[in-house]
């Protein structure tokens, strides 16, 4: 809403919103621009009339579309390629949250300046992480309670099954088999794991799916902005590694993961494996949003025969990357640094930068290369 001057709210619309938008779509794309369409793909005919309207006025930046879920693309007759970029909007990182001061900063880092301007130290307790992991970044819960903000996000999460699922996945399927894929799912953070363990591990709970189940709802949890993998990475840009290897598996936000398992803030800090895991998530959920403007993608890398790994790789466009590490205390940051850059050392291409990231902590410079950083501080 921020960035528009005029909009309209599709999902006020009523019952027979995509009747109505076919009526006059046209209708709805009156008013100052840039006119933000928001839930547009309950209506899918506006893109076609989008297009349009592009196409008799190219001036950029006249409509933005904004959705919670991506239609079928049997409902999309045109792509809109050279008229419409498409730009993923995630929950907000500790720093929009004001949870992180930002006092090391990712594109300084990369621009060569010193990446500390700030506080080196992080007011963070394990058990502050563990809020955070559990509340998300949600923009209307950032100020609320962690056990307020937990049942928000299990109503959110069981929301999306009953509501949302059905438009993606149409009405005969069942809400409670796609909960069955997202708990099987969230178990698996941050494992680079194919989607036939999905399957298994709903086999060991008693739970029956056919043989196309995972890939399928995977894709119907990929459309409505549920799930978003962590690509492998390779030196090489044209490595079939980047093609054929597996991804990790995220949620969107780890506090959708922690819901999914049935783990609160206080449980996570009893239990450092699962919290290992949906910290490194956390990690990886702000590093997206950090690296976003500077044109990187965040991958993972493994060599072949997966005796070197980096958790997190953020490589640019130009080339250049940063390999991340994520420890869960400042002394196992310590101690992985000499692998990190062991690793780092392996591939022809050297880093910019490594990081050690940590949920607390003090930040610091541990090599001509390395920094250990917390959280808390991490910023874009």
């Amino acid at each position: 809403m921020q960035a528009a001057s005029s909009s309209a709210q599709i999902d006020r619309l009523g019952a027979d919103i995509d009747q109505m938008v076919n009526l006059n779509p046209g209708a709805f794309l009156e008013g100052a621009t840039p006119r933000l369409l928001d839930e547009w793909q309950l209506a899918p005919s506006l893109w076609g009339a989008v297009r349009r309207a592009v196409d008799d006025d190219p001036t950029p930046g006249q409509f933005i579309l904004s959705g919670s879920a991506w239609p079928d693309s049997e409902t999309i007759k045109h792509p809109g390629a050279g008229r419409i970029l498409n730009l993923v909007m995630r929950p907000m990182t500790l720093f929009e949250s004001g949870d992180s001061s930002g006092g090391f900063s990712l594109r300084r880092l990369l621009d060569g300046e010193d990446p500390l301007y700030g506080d080196q130290s992080s007011t963070h307790q394990i058990s502050d992480v563990c809020r955070l992991i559990t509340r998300g970044g949600w923009p209307a819960w950032i100020d609320r309670e962690a056990d307020t903000a937990e049942l928000l996000v299990e109503g959110y999460l069981d929301n999306l099954a009953e509501n949302e699922f059905p438009f993606v996945g149409g009405p005969r399927r069942s809400p409670q088999r796609f909960l069955h894929f997202v708990r099987a799912y969230a178990s698996l953070t941050a494992h680079p794991s194919p989607l036939t363990t999905v399957q298994e591990r709903l086999g060991k709970d008693g739970i029956e799916v056919g043989e196309k189940y995972a890939p399928l709802f995977h894709e119907f949890a990929s459309r409505m902005y549920l799930v978003e993998d962590q690509p492998p990475w390779a030196p090489a840009r044209r490595s079939k590694s980047r093609l054929n290897a597996t991804p990790k598996r995220h949620l969107i936000d780890p506090s959708l993961a922690a819901a999914a398992m049935g783990a609160s803030h206080s449980a996570l800090a009893k239990d450092p494996r699962t919290l290992g895991f949906l910290f490194e998530s956390l990690v990886l959920r702000d590093l997206r949003v950090y690296c976003q403007p500077l044109r990187g993608t965040a991958y993972h890398f493994r060599n072949k025969d997966g005796t070197a790994e980096i958790d997190i790789v953020l490589e640019l466009r130009d080339g250049r990357w940063v390999g991340v590490e994520v420890k869960l205390t400042q002394g196992a940051a310590i101690d992985a640094a000499p692998r990190l850059q062991q690793v780092a050392d392996s591939i022809k291409r050297p880093p910019e930068a490594l990081l050690l990231v940590t949920p607390t902590g003090v930040a610091a410079q541990v090599s001509e290369t390395a920094w250990i950083v917390p959280i808390g501080l991490l910023g874009p």
